[in-house]
């Protein structure tokens, strides 16, 4: 009978991914954090405390969301398209939509790749 040699591999936990957060605004109460998340970004309220300059998806997870989730309201997939250019134009809310309703068009035209499409035709 032979033996057999047994190796085991002990893999140490990785530490968590952290993400670089950018303070909005804050009261010294709370605090209104932005971090990437893809092409897009997402916002969401913390206790001033408890926001630092990295943080793990654990801990973003903890904050209250801010800003209204285009991708589920706005209609035929244009949600997908739409949100990360309302949010670099600063359009988070219902409120900063409606009273950014030329801005919003624009993004629309964008979104919609009609500006190429009218310079493709030119050509």
């Amino acid at each position: 009978m032979s033996e057999e040699s047994v190796e085991y591999v002990i893999e140490e936990p990785r530490p968590p991914k952290r993400v670089a957060i950018r303070v909005v605004r804050s009261d010294g109460k709370t605090a209104l954090a932005e971090w990437p998340n893809g092409d897009d970004a997402q916002r969401a309220w913390f206790p001033a405390g408890k926001v630092k300059p990295e943080m793990t998806e654990a801990e973003l997870k903890r904050g209250q969301p801010y800003g209204e989730d285009w991708t589920a309201i706005l209609p035929y997939g244009l949600g997908a398209a739409l949100s990360p250019l309302l949010h670099r134009q600063g359009i988070w809310t219902m409120e900063q939509l409606a009273l950014q309703r030329a801005a919003v068009m624009r993004l629309i035209w964008k979104a919609l790749g009609m500006d190429d499409l009218i310079r493709a035709n030119k050509e």
